[in-house]
């Protein structure tokens, strides 16, 4: 088993077993809209004009084409369901453990230790959810390239004779693979400093007086470049789409504070990953306790790693990896509302597995060697033990419902996870009890424009018009240009038969949006009631284009092409209608009106 091959073979059925079933879960009514089940871009496949849109789109407030691209191959491929996108993410999670192995026997030639690292990263509960969200196939796919970079990197390192700096092919390979990974998820800008990490330890390129460290910077600055315009862009695309917090709200103290705590939170949901959720709620006031607990877990892991970095330099490699990771994404900059997340630890993680395996077999060394047998088998049953836990966590991305009631069942005061439940009890058809969740919700965070949207749907849902204007007009004096929103405000008004109200909040909501499908539909809607019929018609032309497979469409553009007498196109859409669902009678009733002979 001391071959490289079975041990891969190994982590590779470890790992499948583990997240066994994850390609029965849904989607999920949180991000998985944008990226996937509601993206036209995404749905529609690859073709040219959604590659460009890749490339320009700033969607979810992120620049990320190779994950929109990712995610255009998987509808190519395997349609438009949750299938396709949960078993790549799975496949990408299992290549990426089997590269945690190859990198790190490669750096060390230690096959059993290796073995142990990657099996813990891919088994690890923590990593359920960059693995069962669709959402966050940048997570696994950003992963991919930045391992990849890392073993170019290594490659290119050992092709240079000893003591001498010359780049090679190895090295632009390293360094096109690290751009792959910045336009899947920025968080991987940190790259620069993991390669100083490894010119560290394992490959010891450091010299004795550190004077070579300055010519081993100067070898990163075209990562570091590259990791620096990435950020700006990243921060003005968060910041343009609305995403990055204002100090008024997050004030600097509370993000240090925030911080230094995640580090500890981070810390601990790694060596003991129990109680993981999404989100997790901010907490303003952490106990004192706490944060000065959290700055001693700090300033001593620090210290402790500097200190015994020479002796024993894996410390200071396995430590700073952990804690350079997290820093973009720490909470100094608040992105969101959540405090953490456990997505944001992926990759980061490595640094602690590396820690805790190397450590303890220095600790336990000797006793290992003596009881070889006893030792193999307690870490068999440990891994075991953990994919056993992260099959249950996994189990818990089956639907809304689910994720976030376990969420509500582990976190205190999580507002998001009320509106999401509240979600999935509307949709289910529960209008009280999400009404229910709504006011939760409400009642931790009054301001918030998410929880007045859904609840202005709820008590659409109920009939309630009246009160579903109030609550979207709520929500939109927080965010004034919210295409959803108008819309849904639109369609309040709409079925009070307020014509002219509805009309303007559709085409509000199109301005802000020209690809919303739904809101080019309720217009047309509209128009047609107030006998437009060619803007009726051209709206419903336009939401067909957005929405190819909706039956209903295709019927009342045809009927708006009827009143305009146009025959042969009204007749083309009926058939188009009867494609998408054949056997329909309303249908059928209307193409043999249509083309029944005229009497005499």
């Amino acid at each position: 088993m001391r071959a490289p091959g079975g041990l891969g073979l190994v982590l590779v059925l470890l790992t499948f077993f583990a997240y066994w079933g994850v390609w029965n879960c849904g989607f999920i009514n949180f991000d998985d809209s944008d990226y996937f089940f509601k993206n036209h871009h995404v749905l529609t496949g690859i073709s040219g004009g959604n590659l460009a849109w890749a490339f320009m789109s700033d969607l979810t407030g992120n620049w990320i084409p190779i994950t929109w691209i990712s995610l255009m191959l998987d509808a190519t491929l395997f349609g438009t369901g949750p299938v396709g996108p949960h078993l790549t993410n799975l496949t990408l999670h299992i290549a990426n453990t089997l590269l945690v192995f190859c990198l790190l026997r490669s750096l060390t030639g230690a096959a059993w230790r290796c073995f142990l690292v990657a099996a813990l990263f891919g088994l690890h509960p923590i990593h359920v959810e960059s693995v069962a969200w669709v959402a966050e196939r940048k997570d696994v796919l950003s992963g991919l390239f930045f391992l990849l970079t890392l073993m170019a990197y290594v490659r290119y390192v050992r092709s240079n004779a000893a003591g001498i700096i010359k780049l090679n092919l190895w090295y632009w390979v390293a360094l096109g693979l690290f751009m792959l990974g910045l336009m899947s998820k920025s968080m991987v800008v940190t790259l620069p400093f993991i390669l100083l990490l490894l010119d560290w330890w394992p490959l010891g390129r450091f010299d004795a007086d550190g004077t070579r460290g300055i010519r081993l910077v100067v070898e990163k600055i075209p990562f570091i470049l590259l990791s620096g315009i990435t950020c700006v862009v990243t921060f003005l695309t968060q910041k343009q789409a609305g995403a990055v917090a204002k100090l008024t709200v997050y004030s600097m103290p509370v993000r240090v504070e925030n911080a230094v705590v995640s580090y500890l939170r981070y810390f601990e949901k790694t060596i003991f990953p129990t109680h993981l959720a999404i989100p997790y709620p901010f907490v303003f006031q952490w106990p004192g306790s706490t944060i000065i607990l959290a700055i001693i877990f700090l300033v001593v892991m620090s210290g402790v790693a500097v200190w015994m970095g020479r002796r024993y330099p894996f410390i200071l490699t396995g430590w700073f990896w952990f804690a350079g990771m997290l820093a973009p994404v720490i909470g100094l900059v608040q992105v969101g509302s959540q405090s953490m997340g456990d997505r944001y630890n992926y990759l980061p993680s490595i640094g602690i597995l590396v820690l805790l395996v190397w450590g303890g077999a220095i600790v336990m060394g000797a006793w290992i060697q003596l009881h070889r047998t006893l030792a193999t088998t307690a870490g068999g049953v440990m891994l075991v033990l953990i994919a056993l836990e992260t099959h249950s966590q996994s189990a818990y991305w089956r639907d809304d419902g689910t994720l976030f009631g376990h969420a509500l069942a582990v976190t205190k005061d999580n507002y998001t996870a009320y509106v999401n439940y509240g979600s999935w009890l509307s949709k289910k058809g529960d209008s009280q009890g999400a009404m229910a969740q709504y006011h939760k919700a409400l009642s931790l965070n009054p301001m918030d424009c998410t929880v007045l949207y859904d609840m202005g749907n709820g008590y659409a849902k109920l009939g309630a018009w009246d009160n579903a204007i109030q609550c979207y007009r709520g929500a939109l004096s927080i965010k004034p240009e919210q295409a959803d929103i108008l819309n849904n405000l639109g369609f309040a008004f709409a079925a009070m038969k307020q014509w002219v109200q509805a009309a303007t909040n559709f085409e509000r909501a199109l301005r802000i949006n020209p690809d919303y499908g739904d809101a080019h539909n309720n217009l047309a809607s509209v128009l047609f009631h107030q006998a437009d019929y060619e803007g009726a018609a051209e709206h419903f032309s336009a939401a067909a284009r957005q929405m190819p497979e909706n039956e209903q469409i295709q019927i009342n553009w045809g009927d708006a092409l009827l009143r305009l007498g146009n025959r042969d196109k009204a007749e083309s859409c009926y058939r188009r209608a009867l494609e998408i669902e054949p056997g329909d009678e309303r249908v059928q009733a209307k193409l043999t009106a249509l083309t029944a002979p005229a009497s005499h």
